[in-house]
């Protein structure tokens, strides 16, 4: 896909590509897409060295606040008491019809991506 066009792009020589600031900013802006955060805050910190200009290091610090806020939400399961959470769930049933996707309940959830799953359970 266009990664693989910023990778070739990044190793070529003769258009000095990979001394384009804007190449490493617009890749950092596809990982960030993606929600390959490490990625993205790497991209940016490269188009930073290269044109302290870009706005960057505001990218960044955007990523530093949504994650923050992310952990923060999960951890505190945004204030939901379990009762309450367990009441949402049920709303949703078992055999959802969501395409392409499968219920999961937290404890069912591996590291990394959990690609076709959602969740509803405490």
């Amino acid at each position: 896909g266009c990664l693989k066009a910023y990778e070739t792009a990044e190793k070529s020589v003769v258009d000095s590509a990979s001394k384009n600031p804007d190449m490493y900013y617009n890749r950092a802006n596809v990982y960030k897409y993606y929600e390959r955060y490490q990625e993205a805050i790497d991209g940016y910190k490269k188009a930073i060295s290269l044109d302290p200009q870009l706005p960057g290091q505001d990218e960044i610090d955007n990523i530093h606040r949504f994650v923050k806020k992310l952990a923060k939400l999960v951890t505190t399961k945004n204030g939901i008491k379990g009762k309450k959470m367990a009441k949402f769930a049920e709303l949703l049933p078992q055999a959802c019809q969501i395409k392409e996707s499968k219920r999961v309940e937290l404890d069912e959830l591996q590291v990394g991506d959990n690609e076709g799953s959602f969740i509803v359970g405490v």
